[in-house]
């Protein structure tokens, strides 16, 4: 019977694909968007942008992405294509 992750380590390492994922693009030249902090301050805020029995995005949550590369490519990502 596997033994179940004590949700300290699980909440440290919470953010560790995130970080691999920056540093393989960072390595590349890749432009990277993180949507993290906004979706954390829209959590902390109240707003649920998770499904309730998982980690995947809700409708909401996927917005939430949506208008961050949004804005991202609006900014500074078409620079990119120029």
């Amino acid at each position: 019977n596997p033994v179940p992750p004590a949700a300290s380590h699980m909440l440290r390492n919470r953010l560790a694909q995130t970080r691999l994922i920056r540093r393989f693009c960072e390595a590349r030249g890749i432009a990277f968007v993180d949507t993290t902090d906004a979706l954390t301050a829209r959590f902390l805020s109240g707003e649920n942008v998770y499904f309730p029995d998982e980690s995947h995005l809700n409708e909401r949550g996927q917005a939430i992405v949506a208008d961050t590369l949004a804005s991202y490519l609006r900014l500074d990502g078409f620079r990119a294509f120029r």
